[in-house]
């Protein structure tokens, strides 16, 4: 029984810090702060995503070993033709 007071009172004050960001006119500008952040946030993870496919994966390709399976096409067969 606690937990349906203790959501009913959330909900209460939620509600109430609402009505008061209603009435003072400050919940269109808190919705568009809130908005800019969350633009400004996708803006930087595109940024730091192209970032990492311009310079870390090529990096990552041409720094790490190549595997050759046992008995594939080698270099020294390549040149004997």
């Amino acid at each position: 029984m606690k937990i349906w007071v203790a959501i009913l009172a959330f909900l209460f004050l939620v509600g109430i810090a609402l009505l008061l960001l209603a009435s003072l006119a400050l919940l269109p500008l808190l919705i568009f702060f809130l908005g800019l952040v969350v633009f400004v946030v996708i803006l930087a993870t595109i940024v730091i995503a192209g970032l990492v496919l311009i310079f870390v994966v090529p990096y990552y390709f041409v720094t790490r070993r190549a595997q050759v399976a046992p008995g594939a096409y080698t270099l020294d067969q390549a040149k004997e033709k």
